[in-house]
């Protein structure tokens, strides 16, 4: 792959589909301007499934649920414990998107906290996907700006989170890590 957008210093994530073939690559880095976070190499025909996680499907359906978080990080966090989960890759809803949302019973939002004084993105695009979405709810997060910075900061609240969202993980194990 000799392209720009896949080896500009940053971590590449190969997105599947429901089927676990790949589709395209997934070029991220916290470390680039906040528009240029994430790099997508991407075929024309598949601009509008700019999903990450979508290999998830078979579990969301199963569970009758779909949650969904803005940053590829989050989606693997919540995964990696689970909880069927899909990143949006940013803040634009797709038609696909909506498509989506109506193949499970309930669609539970968690947008990116990261408020200022002037700008609420990531809560506003929680308002806005939940009125796209069937059937969809927002947790909103307080304290921290994402999931990923939920896990790392206040894990006992993330376990939480995944409790609430169905996921699974070895308790003693979990917490016996966090006592030392």
């Amino acid at each position: 792959l000799d392209n720009y957008r896949v080896v500009e210093n940053g971590w590449l994530f190969p997105a599947y589909d429901s089927k676990g073939s790949w589709m395209y690559w997934i070029n991220y880095s916290n470390t680039r301007e906040s528009n240029k976070k994430y790099l997508n190499v991407v075929q024309s025909k598949q601009k509008d499934k700019l999903v990450f996680g979508l290999d998830m499907l078979p579990d969301a359906l199963d569970k009758n649920q779909l949650v969904w978080v803005e940053g590829v990080i989050d989606q693997c966090r919540l995964a990696s414990y689970g909880v069927p989960t899909v990143a949006t890759i940013g803040t634009h809803v797709t038609d696909y998107m909506k498509v989506l949302s109506r193949r499970v019973q309930s669609n539970i939002i968690i947008p990116d906290n990261d408020a200022s004084e002037k700008t609420a993105i990531g809560r506003d695009f929680g308002a806005r996907l939940q009125k796209e979405l069937t059937n969809a709810r927002t947790k909103e997060l307080t304290y921290v700006k994402d999931i990923d910075d939920c896990y790392t900061d206040i894990p006992e609240q993330f376990f939480w989170i995944v409790d609430q969202l169905g996921g699974e993980y070895d308790e003693e194990l979990v917490f016996g890590e966090l006592d030392n």
